[in-house]
């Protein structure tokens, strides 16, 4: 399935689920104090990840700008509309935008707008702070590349970008993580796959797939470099397997 779709159908499904997989923010478990819980995790988030950029890269770091990159129904976009001045949220999926502006409605400086691979709602807007965690992995390989891009891109001078992205999986251990390059590995992805579309296409109470890509981190530091990021830190992340790296840059 088309991911963009496939996003579409969370968002029209079950939202917070698709944002964040606990069986706690499932539609018919979303109690309010879930959905609490679900806002709390946000803030932790942001919280910690100014700590970071505070003791790692700018101790007087203090944003003013802040853009969430694959923002769904708000989860890290209501911590950053409490300590900045301009918000600007991008999701590909309506459904979730919609959500989000729920959720933020007490928060008139925060722009809410449906993504694409070019960023061109932004207008080549810059930002103090840019974000994006646990969303590039459902993005094919071919794509992030020029997403990669335009998030740096978008980080004001003396700006702070955190990224996050998968680059391996524990099942593929005897391969350092990385899927096996043979042809019996490739059908066999393949014929998982077609069942998969196969599956979906008949049955439409089955959930959108929920894509694990992996991405190149050499493309990565060399998309860094070429914007003259001289120094960067970063951290490890393991969610269910999937081995990834935040990368925090100061512009």
């Amino acid at each position: 399935m088309n991911t963009d779709k496939a996003w579409q159908q969370w968002g029209e499904k079950d939202p917070y689920f698709g944002v964040f997989t606990d069986t706690k923010y499932r539609k018919e478990n979303l109690t309010e104090e879930a959905k609490q819980d679900f806002f709390n995790s946000g803030d932790q988030y942001i919280q910690q990840v100014l700590i970071t950029i505070k003791e790692k890269l700018y101790p007087n770091f203090s944003p003013n700008s802040a853009l969430d990159f694959g923002c769904g129904t708000g989860r890290l976009l209501l911590p950053l509309a409490k300590i900045c001045n301009r918000v600007v949220g991008l999701d590909i999926s309506d459904a979730m935008l919609q959500e989000s502006q729920k959720n933020l409605s007490a928060y008139p400086h925060v722009s809410l707008y449906k993504s694409d691979d070019q960023f061109s709602k932004l207008k080549g807007q810059h930002f103090d702070f840019v974000n994006t965690f646990i969303v590039l992995q459902h993005i094919p390989k071919q794509r992030v590349l020029n997403i990669l891009e335009h998030l740096i891109q978008s980080v004001s001078i003396d700006g702070v970008g955190v990224i996050h992205l998968t680059y391996a999986k524990t099942k593929f251990r005897d391969n350092l993580g990385i899927p096996p390059d043979s042809m019996f590995y490739q059908l066999k992805n393949a014929l998982i796959n077609g069942k998969k579309r196969m599956m979906a296409f008949f049955n439409s109470k089955q959930e959108p797939e929920m894509q694990m890509n992996l991405h190149s981190l050499n493309q990565a530091f060399f998309l860094l470099q070429n914007f003259g990021i001289k120094n960067m830190y970063t951290e490890f992340t393991n969610h269910d397997g999937a081995l990834g790296i935040t990368l925090y840059f100061r512009k």
